[in-house]
């Protein structure tokens, strides 16, 4: 008796978003998947005591629902397509749409397409990008801090690598060791409106240099 077709739902395909990591001078930037309606840690500085992590959407590539920042002890940001909370302590705030706000070393400024955010040397912006009528969050490093103990997927530095072989597939040499690579494309969220790259796509472990789980926020 032949074995049962299995017809896999759409809701059954697994759920993954892709993250580009760009290089050093002009050679094709990297990539990777990260699979599951994840939170991921953004950036931490553990010098300004600041924490920021995002949750992925659940539906693939769909960039993220919500960004949390926590600053020090008493200071947390959550920030969605929809609203801006601030959450001093016991005291909750709803902030408007379009401000610009301080609060201690916390500078936000909210426009139409992105929120602004400064923490000491660190400057941090969120764009809202739409994509099949969804509004989705994408968060962009544009000032690093100046400790060198930051961490997180924003904080890493452009990847170097060599191509070690091409042929039947091609295989990148990273920090002395080979890794399996397939040419893919991936989306650059970092510019509106954002452009669609080639890339070397592996495996996450593989382009981080470290274990994806150091990564994720339970």
């Amino acid at each position: 008796m032949p074995p049962p077709i299995v017809t896999l739902r759409a809701t059954d395909a697994p759920l993954s978003h892709r993250f580009l990591q760009k290089t050093e001078n002009l050679s094709l930037p990297l990539c990777f998947d990260v699979t599951g309606k994840v939170q991921l840690k953004l950036l931490h500085d553990p010098s300004e005591e600041l924490f920021v992590n995002g949750r992925l959407d659940s539906v693939t590539n769909g960039g993220f629902t919500t960004i949390t920042i926590l600053l020090k002890t008493d200071l947390r940001v959550e920030i969605d397509t929809e609203k801006i909370l601030l959450i001093e302590g016991q005291r909750i705030s709803g902030l408007p749409r379009y401000i610009s706000h301080t609060v201690g070393s916390l500078t936000l400024v909210s426009r139409e397409k992105e929120i602004d955010i400064a923490v000491g040397d660190t400057r941090i912006v969120i764009a809202i990008h739409k994509e099949s009528g969804k509004d989705f969050l994408w968060p962009i490093l544009r000032q690093r801090p100046l400790a060198d103990n930051v961490s997180g997927i924003l904080a890493l530095k452009p990847a170097v690598y060599d191509e070690v072989q091409q042929s039947p597939s091609t295989r990148l040499k990273i920090k002395g060791q080979d890794y399996d690579s397939t040419r893919a494309s991936v989306v650059d969220y970092s510019i509106d409106p954002p452009p669609t790259y080639d890339c070397w796509l592996m495996s996450a472990e593989s382009v981080l240099q470290r274990s994806l789980d150091d990564f994720i926020v339970a």
